[in-house]
């Protein structure tokens, strides 16, 4: 991981997203300046993530995925959205 030749850098890997929205802002509270979102596990609820995280502002939300085609897809569905 190239993240991880980063000197200085404090890298946290979370192996789940948080059980709710309602989690986010303990999430937040931890100062990340960048939070990286798998879209393959739940897009919709990735998606609430990022539109979440976004709008208080506290981090870069980006998002990955494996697959192009879903990667397409909430690009299509960002603006109805809000987010990207």
């Amino acid at each position: 991981m190239v993240a991880a030749r980063c000197a200085n850098c404090e890298i946290h890997v979370f192996a789940a997203y948080p059980p709710s929205l309602d989690d986010v802002p303990k999430l937040l509270e931890q100062n990340h300046d960048v939070i990286i979102i798998d879209l393959d596990s739940d897009p919709e609820y990735a998606l609430d993530l990022v539109e979440n995280i976004g709008a208080k502002g506290a981090a870069t939300v980006m998002v990955y995925s494996a697959k192009p085609t879903l990667t397409c897809w909430c690009v299509a569905c960002a603006p109805a959205r809000g987010s990207f």
